[in-house]
């Protein structure tokens, strides 16, 4: 059953038991693959398909916090 939704694209077309036997949106596994199969897109995160996947996924949005490199802020307060 497909039941795992790929975000940001938000493609529902794997079931947990393959993304686990092909270590599938797993970016910190070795050999993994990290792309949706239908677009292409780069996968964040996979979630269980519920009526609240997306407000799940924001949540996890909100969460993460990017490592931003210290040459990136100066010359981004540089340009601003």
């Amino acid at each position: 059953v497909v039941n795992m939704v790929f975000f940001p694209c938000t493609h529902k077309c794997v079931c947990t038991p393959c993304i686990d036997k092909n270590n599938i949106g797993k970016p910190n596994v070795p050999s993994s693959w990290n792309f949706c199969a239908i677009c292409c897109e780069e996968i964040k995160i996979a979630l269980p398909y519920t009526e609240d996947v997306v407000d799940k996924y924001w949540a996890w949005v909100r969460e993460v916090k990017p490592f931003i490199p210290p040459n990136f802020i100066r010359a981004f307060h540089k340009r601003s």
